[in-house]
């Protein structure tokens, strides 16, 4: 069955209720930046992904990484914002 409902119309349902669960409910990619970054980083672009992957798990900034071995194609990176963070940032 095929229902003619405008395209607005569908997108901003779909915003509102993402809005309702909460973005990074939804994706940790939607989450707030102040609080999360997440980015995905590509395997192939990476020259030394041992060296990567090493220098990553080992970094205290990291919360969270999926690598390709774990379901996903890409290494996704979770960063939290903390005071922590901040302060090795301005040093």
């Amino acid at each position: 069955m095929f229902v003619d409902v405008p395209d607005s119309k569908i997108k901003g349902g779909m915003v509102n209720k993402i809005n309702e669960l909460g973005p990074g409910n939804i994706s940790k990619h939607s989450s707030d930046p102040q609080v999360r970054n997440v980015l995905d980083i590509a395997p192939g672009s990476l020259s030394n992904r041992s060296g990567f992957a090493g220098s990553i798990g080992s970094d205290s900034r990291i919360n969270r990484v999926i690598g390709p071995k774990n379901s996903d194609p890409a290494y996704h990176v979770e960063i939290a914002k903390t005071a922590n963070n901040n302060a090795r940032r301005k040093k």
